[in-house]
Parts: C-alpha cells; structure tokens; sequence
C-alpha cells in the first residue's frame, strides 16, 4: 500500500530556497487476512509450483510503514 502526495508550487514558492516538497507513505504487510493462518504470505513460495503463500519454520511477517520526505532544492 503506498500514497504519495506533492505539495503544489503555490504553497512552496512561499520557501524561496526550497523547489518542491514530495511526501509518501508506504505500507509493507499492514494487515493479516484470516488470522488462522498468521503465517500466510501471498508473496512467499516454497518451491517453484503452485503452492505459494505459506511459510513453514519461518518468523512471522513482519509489518513495515515507511515515511518518505523528499525536498528539492
């Protein structure tokens, strides 16, 4: 999951150093589906057929949000 947004010139051109500002958020795993199967990945494969999306022995999946800035000069 992923959102992005960018400030528009109007409002940055107030910052006479800055150019532009772009702001985005993503997020890695934010929700487990059916939680009788914590271990449940759609993206992981545990050979090389069909049978994809679970994991054996492994930690569980891991939930990750990152906050991106990005500021041009």
């Amino acid at each position: 999951l992923s959102l992005a947004y960018t400030f528009p010139k109007q409002l940055v051109s107030g910052l006479k150093v800055v150019k532009g500002i772009d702001l985005s958020l993503t997020a890695r795993n934010p929700w487990i589906i059916d939680k009788k199967l914590p271990y449940a990945d759609p993206e992981e494969s545990m050979s090389a057929g069909n049978f994809q999306g679970y994991q054996t022995g492994a930690y569980p999946t891991a939930r990750t949000f990152t906050l991106n800035a990005r500021v041009r000069f």
